[in-house]
C-alpha cells in the first residue's frame, strides 16, 4: 500500500512540475513572442503573460513548501 501512495504523490508531483512549467512557458511567450495585435491588444498581451508568470511562481512556491514540510514531519517520524 505504501508502494501505491508513493508513486500517486511522484506522479502528483511530476502532473505539478509540468504545469508550473507550461504557465511559465505561456507567460513568456505571451509577453516576449506572440506578436499578432489583432488577436490580443498589447495591453491585455503582457497583462495575461505576467498573471501567469506570477501564478508559475506562486504554484512553484507550494509545491516547495508541501515538500519541506512533509520532509520535516517523515524526519521527525523516523528518530
Amino acid at each position: 500500500m505504501k508502494e501505491r501512495e508513493s508513486f500517486s504523490k511522484k506522479i502528483y508531483l511530476l502532473f505539478n512540475l509540468f504545469m508550473i512549467l507550461l504557465y511559465a512557458c505561456a507567460g513568456i511567450l505571451l509577453i516576449f513572442v506572440w506578436p499578432p495585435a489583432e488577436i490580443l491588444p498589447e495591453f491585455n498581451r503582457i497583462g495575461l503573460g505576467i498573471v501567469l508568470l506570477i501564478y508559475s511562481v506562486y504554484r512553484g512556491y507550494k509545491i516547495y513548501r508541501k515538500q519541506t514540510i512533509a520532509q520535516n514531519i517523515s524526519g521527525t517520524h523516523e528518530q
